[in-house]
Formats: C-alpha cells, sequence, structure tokens
C-alpha cells in the first residue's frame, strides 16, 4: 500500500503569502518573500540497547535449501545441514568450514554461498560468495543488497530499510515548487547561443562561430532494474514534483514552471539552461543520447506524402480532414530500453484426438523444452503525450551511434524529461516482452499440435535514452488537431487521430 503525503501549508507562516513557498537546494521549505524557513525536523530514533557479542548469533537459523535449483550431492547436503547445526550452536568456525566442504563439492550450491557469506568477517570473501549468488541466481536480492553495501553504494541503514519489504512506500507529493540545478549552454568565448552538430562530436557558436569539443565521459550501459529498486527502496522518501523553481543564473529572474521539458530558454536574457537535477533528486539524468540524422526539410516532406497518401484522400470524402497549418518541431523524446534475460518454456501437447491407451503414450503426446534466452534494447516511451499508441509505432531507432549524455548535445534542440518512471515503464513493457518471447518461440495454442510459450524473467537491466522524433502538429480546416511523427533516424512519417481541442 503506498501512502502519499503532503509536505507544506498554502500561505507561509511568516508573511502569509500565497504560493511563494518552494523547496530549495538544502531541501528545506523556504519562503522566496521573505526568507523563511522551515527547520528541518529531525526524528530522534529511539536508541535500542546496545546488543553486544557476536551480532552473528541474531541470525535466523532455518533448516532447507529453498534458493537452490540444482540437484545437491548427498553429501554435499550433509555438510550444509552440519554447518546449520554448528551455526545454531555459536561455533562459526565450524560452521564456515562445513558450508566451505558443501561448496567444493557443489560448487552452485547456492545456500551454501549464502551462509559463508553471511557468516564470515572477510569483506573480500564476502564479496566472493554473494557474486557466486549473483552468478547462478541474478535475482537473489540478499546478494544484491548486501553487494551494493560492501561496494559502498549504501549504508548498512539504507540496506535495512530496503530489506525491510513489509512497510509501505514513502511517496510524498511536493505541492510546493522544487529548485532546480541547472547547466547554462553558452560559447565559452562569446557567451552566445550553442547549437549541438549533427554528428554529435561538437558544438558550434551561432554568433561568433566558436567550435567546442565535447570530452566523453562514461558510456551508455544499463543498469540493473532489481537493484536500482533496491538503492531507491533504500533512500526512503520517493517525490512527486510538479512545479518547479528555475533561477536564472545570468540575468537572476526566477520563475515557475510545470511543464516537463529538460531544455529552458530564458524569457528574460534568452539564456538556453539543460535542468540537471532538482533538490529532492526526484528524476535520473538520460544515459545517452542519439542524434538527428534527418533534417527539417526531409521531415516535412515526409508528413506531406502522409498526408497525402491514398488513405487520407478517402477520409476526405467523409470528414474535413485537408490540413490548414503545419508547425514542425524538433525534439528528443525519453526513451527507457530494457534488455531481458528469461528461462523460457515450449510445451508442445499432440492432438487430443490421438488415443492415449497408456501413461507412457500419454506422455509421448507431451513435451516440455526448458532453455535461457534473451531480448535486447525493447523500448518504452517515458512519456504520455505523444501517446504510446503513436509512439509504438515509431521504426527501430539504430542504437549503434547513440552518445553518452552530455547536457550540451541538446543545445539547440527541445527535450521533454520523462513523466513515466523506470519501475512504471518495466511494469508495462512486459505486455511487449510476452508477445516478443512468444512470436520468436511459435506460440500456437489452437493448432491441431498445441505449442504453448511461456517465460518467466531471470534479470531485466534498463537504460534511458534520449531519441531523436520530429514532432508536426497539425490543425485541419475544420479546427481539429493531430499530431505527426517522424523518424529521427529514417524519415518514417505516422499521423496521429484528429481531435477537438478544448475550448
Amino acid at each position: 500500500m503506498t501512502t502519499i503525503k503532503r509536505i507544506a501549508p498554502k500561505h507561509c507562516p511568516e508573511c502569509d503569502l500565497a504560493g511563494s513557498l518552494y523547496i530549495g537546494k538544502d531541501r528545506v521549505l523556504t519562503c522566496r518573500m521573505c526568507g523563511y524557513k522551515r527547520h528541518k525536523t529531525t526524528q530522534v530514533a529511539q536508541s535500542s540497547p546496545n546488543q553486544e557479542g557476536d551480532p552473528r548469533d541474531r541470525l535466523q537459523i532455518t533448516y532447507g535449501m529453498p534458493n537452490t535449483s540444482i540437484d545437491v550431492d548427498r553429501w554435499a547436503e550433509v555438510k550444509y545441514t552440519s554447518g546449520l547445526d554448528y551455526a545454531r550452536q555459536g561455533k562459526y568456525d565450524e560452521s564456515l568450514k562445513s558450508f566451505e566442504q558443501a561448496i567444493e563439492m557443489e560448487r552452485g550450491f547456492v545456500d551454501a554461498h549464502l551462509w559463508v557469506a553471511r557468516l564470515s568477517v572477510d569483506p573480500k570473501e564476502k564479496h566472493y560468495h554473494y557474486s557466486e549468488v549473483i552468478a547462478h541466481m541474478p535475482m537473489n536480492l540478499e546478494a544484491q543488497r548486501e553487494l551494493l553495501v560492501i561496494k559502498g553504494d549504501m549504508t548498512r541503514e539504507e540496506a535495512d530499510r530496503a530489506a525491510d519489504m513489509s512497510a509501505d512506500r514513502d511517496v510524498r507529493t511536493a505541492d510546493v515548487a522544487v529548485g532546480v540545478k541547472m547547466v547554462e549552454i553558452v560559447c565559452s568565448s562569446c557567451g552566445g547561443t550553442l547549437e549541438a552538430h549533427a554528428d554529435a562530436s561538437h558544438v558550434n557558436c551561432k554568433f561568433c562561430g566558436h567550435q567546442e569539443t565535447l570530452q566523453r565521459h562514461g558510456d551508455t550501459a544499463g543498469k540493473v532494474l532489481s537493484a536500482a529498486m533496491i538503492l531507491d527502496r533504500g533512500q526512503g522518501t520517493q517525490w512527486r514534483v510538479g512545479k518547479y523553481l528555475l533561477h536564472c543564473d545570468n540575468c537572476g529572474s526566477e520563475r515557475i514552471i510545470t511543464h516537463k521539458k529538460m531544455t529552458i530558454q530564458c524569457p528574460f536574457c534568452g539564456s538556453n539552461h539543460v535542468i540537471k537535477a532538482d533538490a529532492l533528486d526526484s528524476f535520473r539524468q538520460p544515459d545517452g543520447i542519439v542524434p538527428f540524422s534527418v533534417d527539417v526539410k526531409t521531415a516535412r516532406h515526409a508528413i506531406d506524402d502522409e498526408l497525402g497518401s491514398f488513405m487520407e484522400r478517402m477520409k476526405g470524402f467523409f470528414i474535413k480532414n485537408k490540413p490548414d497549418t503545419i508547425q514542425m518541431h524538433q525534439v528528443y523524446l525519453p526513451f527507457w530500453y530494457f534488455d531481458v534475460t528469461a528461462q523460457v518454456t515450449i510445451r508442445i501437447i499432440q492432438s487430443s484426438r490421438q488415443s492415449a491407451r497408456s501413461y507412457a503414450d500419454l506422455n509421448r503426446m507431451r513435451s516440455e523444452q526448458k532453455f535461457v534466452d534473451a531480448l535486447m534494447n525493447i523500448p518504452f516511451s517515458g512519456v504520455e503525450s505523444p501517446s504510446h499508441r503513436l509512439t509504438s509505432r515509431l521504426e527501430k531507432f539504430d542504437l549503434t551511434n547513440a552518445k553518452p549524455y552530455d547536457p550540451q548535445l541538446l543545445a539547440g534542440h527541445t527535450a521533454e524529461m520523462y513523466t513515466i518512471d523506470y519501475q512504471q515503464a518495466s511494469l508495462d513493457v512486459r505486455k511487449e516482452i510476452g508477445d516478443r518471447f512468444r512470436f520468436r518461440h511459435r506460440h500456437d495454442p489452437d493448432a491441431e499440435t498445441q505449442r504453448r510459450v511461456s517465460y518467466l524473467i531471470q534479470q531485466m537491466s534498463f537504460r534511458l535514452l534520449m531519441i531523436p522524433v520530429w514532432v508536426a502538429t497539425i490543425t485541419e480546416v475544420d479546427g481539429d488537431v493531430r499530431l505527426g511523427l517522424v523518424h529521427g533516424q529514417t524519415g518514417q512519417a505516422i499521423l496521429g487521430v484528429a481531435s477537438r481541442p478544448p475550448q
């Protein structure tokens, strides 16, 4: 159950002015007019008495092997049980020795690796055995969580919080504007406006012609979904932000926006900025960007050709769909891309018309195959507009020339901020994943010889890429408005459904 909490009053407690409160970089509620700050309330936890003795004494010893999927050698199983007996008695050296002997006999004995990692006091040994668990069971949350602690990506307190699955997610709505950190995109020579080159290798100044080569840092590799969710849950509070307070460092002006755009132009001095982060760290930076290959002229011709197609001309006999004005916008849309590894099961059932005279005949009529398969770069749009019905019709993008993200690559472009986070996208994309696995392995439950394909996801990773799309806003002669999209690499054009704009 998710609990959503509001955090701020509508009026400043000091000057009673409405709409003047915002969350600053220090995460403190602040009034823009009188400077009032609401001090952070420090929640003092009731300190529990120091628990003396070995922390391993608090481990819960349970028998059985819930994690191991292999057939364990009988002698290895005996050594594993002996290790649990020693651990229950507090004889940890003997317990470790027994578990290690079990691993010598069965290297894939996941439960034995887990217990060695839990009982060992050596961080290197813990790291090795938790890594072995991940190698055999990529979705083991305990091993992922403990490895994050060992690497320093999480504190012990955060790991304990992430492990408590009984607690509700603490989701809070920031119902006041949240301050943001922005990167100003200006020429280092004259302070003019920069534009990204088509090959995304450098930026040019529109005024003095100065060229700046972009320094590449990092890569566009994906992140493991379960590890990212553990990190987010360990942070505790998750924020939903609706308004942002922008402060222009160039002219000092301030304004509040509600739209979800990463690229901002100051209306007072004309300087260009890219949002880097907000005060609550409520969104992720992109991992990479795919450059445009199609210019505005080609994109406009693609839209005109689609509007002049046979199907559109046929519609014109029944409705007034003739375009009046067409506005073209060059936009980078955020897309989540998922890589999936899964265990696929294919069950083949012979026709029921054949009679099974014996149990052996029945077995011959049924067969089952199990194997591991993978899908790469499954896209899911991170915005609600344009709709998924429209963006899902775009052809596959070539990601081989994706560049590591640099804010300057967005110079001169409009870029949308995602409104659907990776957790929601990972749930919504599963239908597409299932359809692809079933199509690849010829799922056909209605044939005479039934072929049923099912899958179980073993691991999932994701990355956020900015994808090039031309967006056409088409106003028809009858006042209806429809969207058109042009693929920023291939020039493919698709048209949406016309609708009457709200009055």
